[in-house]
């Protein structure tokens, strides 16, 4: 069997200059049978132009051509490529320009008429020394990708220093940052045993990935935004993936990143083992449980509300801050929130701003009221930081009935709360006719008529209106008890019509009356806010000659904007 040789098989092309007729048939027909390309040039500005475009691993130029021009080139091509062997053509009568052009850097002296052995000859020794170039080149490349590939290794493993997971996940998004990834995602497995993954660190701007996944999300996020895959696995089972991409230049090969990813995953095992014997429960850099901790109370709750029937909530809860020192800031809103929710609810830090909440013995609406204390109090808190707070919840059974499919339903809620109309500075003071008329004027609000949380005009006959009210409170009943707090006016009794309409199913339905502020004028405002299992709904408006004309929205803040406001009017419970 025939084998290549490392000069056979080398990639070798040559730039011809020459004016001589007989040499450029003689190089046409007698290089390409020894394998190499030819690329012809006419003038020694056609050569400039090839050097650089074609490539060529060796120039035969002919020293004599253009009035001097051909020697010029010896000198300029070598400036241009200085990788680039240039040989000097010449005829006997121009062996003194030959001379020359040996002292400006030509490698070497054909005479013209070029003869087929004489030219093979030259080009084989040619190649033979540019395969020894690229093979020193080459090892070279492989030298400097061991060197940095040790340094890299050595990095890595120097994350058991980090003191926890999350701080060493952070350490390794840098590190792959520094390997040349604009963008790197470290997902770490949920707690001892389970193959459930929360995000470790995030580095890099790109479309938000899960929070917490299973490993086939994770690896269809990668696909999807053209991400490589590292896995972070020692000896053991796998401690990890790190998501990278957008390179600066080319990722370094699969077998340097590897060797990181390996050291990476044993300093993550290690430190899994430790905080395993300390019996990490809280974090520890403040008051919050940790998020292997959470996972492991949230995996027995749901248990135990399979088995009993009971239910649950969980909430999300992040914190940007735009001004001022991150740390100070979500300790003292770690407080706040400690200070706001039960003794058995637990709140876990799953980053360094974002937290989930889990809160034992807690159906729908005493999820959203808990939603809104811990709203209120770190409004207060950080009255005077530049900070944006977002909060989701979600229930067992309504919002799903796994871990993972319940973070995601409220961190899309937390997420859809950013958009919220509520979050606008002109709904945020003045009572409630102050708020209706705002909303009034301004609707529709929103990013799409299609979006629920979206302001939307309304109006309807008032006939109708108890109509629409009641329909609402029946489907919402679907879903489990709600809490209702309408208006109770003079024109717009709405109280009593509720609790009358609903009959056999008020048990599970709470009609707290308020009266409408006003001064018993032909125009009497209605508000009606619903707090059902999986959704608010709020409507406000005013009716006058008969007429309802408002605002309706599944907002959430909305409607605690509104609730709020119906708080501050003398209330009755109707029964």
């Amino acid at each position: 069997m025939h084998h290549e040789t490392p000069i056979q098989a080398a990639r070798f092309r040559v730039l011809l200059l020459v004016d001589d007729e007989s040499s450029r048939r003689v190089a046409a027909a007698v290089l390409p049978e020894a394998g190499c390309q030819v690329v012809q040039a006419t003038t020694p500005a056609e050569a400039i132009l090839l050097a650089t475009e074609a490539v060529p691993d060796v120039a035969l130029v002919h020293v004599a051509m253009g009035a001097g021009a051909g020697l010029a080139l010896v000198h300029h091509l070598r400036a241009l490529r200085p990788d680039l062997v240039v040989h000097a053509l010449a005829r006997p009568d121009e062996l003194q320009l030959a001379a020359q052009a040996l002292s400006l850097g030509s490698a070497g002296l054909l005479l013209l008429p070029l003869a087929g052995d004489e030219l093979l000859s030259a080009v084989a020794d040619l190649r033979a020394r540019s395969v020894e170039r690229e093979l020193r080149r080459s090892l070279q490349l492989a030298a400097e990708q061991v060197r940095s590939a040790t340094e890299w290794a050595q990095q890595a493993f120097a994350a058991v220093g980090a003191g926890s997971r999350g701080r060493a996940a952070e350490q390794l998004a840098d590190l792959w940052r520094r390997m040349g990834a604009e963008r790197a995602l470290v997902f770490l497995p949920a707690g001892a045993g389970l193959r459930q993954l929360t995000l470790g660190a995030s580095l890099g701007e790109g479309a938000q990935p899960p929070t917490y996944c299973e490993e086939l999300q994770a690896l269809r996020f990668a696909e999807q935004h053209g991400l490589l895959v590292d896995r972070l696995a020692p000896d053991r089972a796998a401690a990890g993936f790190v998501l990278a991409g957008a390179w600066r230049d080319a990722p370094p090969p699969p077998w340097v990143r590897e060797l990181v990813a390996q050291q990476g995953g044993a300093a993550l095992s290690i430190l899994e083992e430790r905080e395993q014997q300390r019996g990490a429960l809280k974090d520890a850099t403040s008051s919050a449980y940790t998020f292997a901790y959470f996972v492991d109370v949230a995996g027995r709750e749901i248990d135990r509300a399979r088995r009993h029937g009971r239910r649950f909530a969980l909430a999300t809860l992040e914190l940007q801050v735009r001004d001022g020192e991150p740390e100070p800031l979500v300790s003292q809103a770690i407080e706040s929130v400690l200070a706001t929710v039960r003794d058995t609810d637990v709140l876990a830090r799953v980053d360094r701003g974002e937290f989930f909440l889990l809160m034992p013995e807690t159906d729908g609406i005493g999820a959203q009221r808990c939603r809104r204390r811990v709203l209120h109090g770190l409004a207060e808190a950080l009255s005077a930081a530049s900070v944006e707070i977002v909060m989701g919840v979600a229930t067992y059974p309504h919002d799903g009935t796994d871990l993972s499919h319940l973070l995601r339903v409220a961190s899309h809620r937390a997420d859809d709360s950013r958009h919220s109309v509520a979050r606008r500075p002109e709904f945020w003071h003045g009572d409630l006719p102050a708020l209706a008329a705002a909303l009034s004027g301004a609707a529709p609000l929103g990013d799409s008529a299609e979006d629920l949380a979206c302001v939307q005009p309304f109006a309807l006959p008032l006939g109708r209106l108890g109509e629409h009210v009641v329909l609402a409170a029946e489907l919402a009943l679907r879903g489990g008890p709600i809490r209702m707090t309408v208006t109770d006016g003079q024109v717009a009794r709405l109280g009593h019509l509720v609790r009358t309409s609903l009959g056999s199913e008020r048990a599970g339905a709470q009609i707290v009356a308020v009266e409408p502020p006003g001064d018993g004028s032909a125009e009497e405002l209605v508000a009606v806010t619903l707090v059902g299992q999986c959704a608010t709904y709020v409507l406000l408006g005013s009716v006058r000659g008969g007429n309802f004309e408002g605002v309706h929205s599944a907002d959430a803040l909305l409607a605690d904007r509104v609730i709020g406001r119906l708080a501050e009017l003398p209330a009755r419970e109707v029964v």
